[in-house]
């Protein structure tokens, strides 16, 4: 999906973090940091290793943009909210279902523990189910719509859990 990107230059997370700890960056204008990465496989069971992309690479982005004054915007996501019906950013409102969740809201709660000494902008972005076009819709992030659409077209039925009472959004990518 970013064959059509211009895109000037590429790291591997791993050499972006490394070389941004060891100040390559200092000499460069930064003027946003929008860390929109890390592991969205939300059926990831492995803690050490969502923990490690979601939790502790997140921190240590934090940080630097904290010690450098340079706004910080990350994905967050709805999953934090877990089976709730309110979606209020308050701690009895969240209550994540499974490892990605968990590792989405102990990022959360860990700005929460600094938000009295932040020195730059921070805002986490709370995605729900997002959607549009190049999304491939037989690939593992389908979304449900294009799930449903397949499955009707090849005479199949569409599976339903609980009472069928979805409360999710769905977001289009250009919003």
């Amino acid at each position: 999906n970013l064959v059509e990107c211009q895109i000037a230059d590429y790291l591997d997370r791993e050499t972006f973090l490394q070389r941004l700890q060891q100040g390559d960056f200092l000499g460069e204008k930064i003027e946003a940091i929008f860390h929109q990465g890390a592991c969205s496989t939300t059926t990831e069971w492995d803690g050490q290793y969502m923990m490690a992309n979601n939790y502790e690479y997140s921190k240590t982005l934090f940080h630097y943009c904290q010690r450098h004054d340079i706004p910080f915007i990350y994905a967050s996501s709805a999953a934090v909210y877990g089976g709730n019906r309110q979606f209020r950013e308050a701690l009895a409102y969240e209550s994540p279902l499974n490892v990605y969740g968990y590792s989405k809201f102990q990022f959360d709660q860990y700005l929460r523990g600094h938000q009295s000494n932040l020195t730059g902008q921070v805002v986490g972005l709370r995605y729900f189910n997002v959607f549009g076009p190049k999304q491939n819709p037989a690939g593992p992030y389908a979304a449900v719509i294009p799930i449903f659409i397949n499955r009707i077209l090849n005479n199949k039925a569409c599976d339903i859990y609980g009472d069928g009472n979805n409360r999710r959004d769905f977001t289009y990518i250009s919003n």
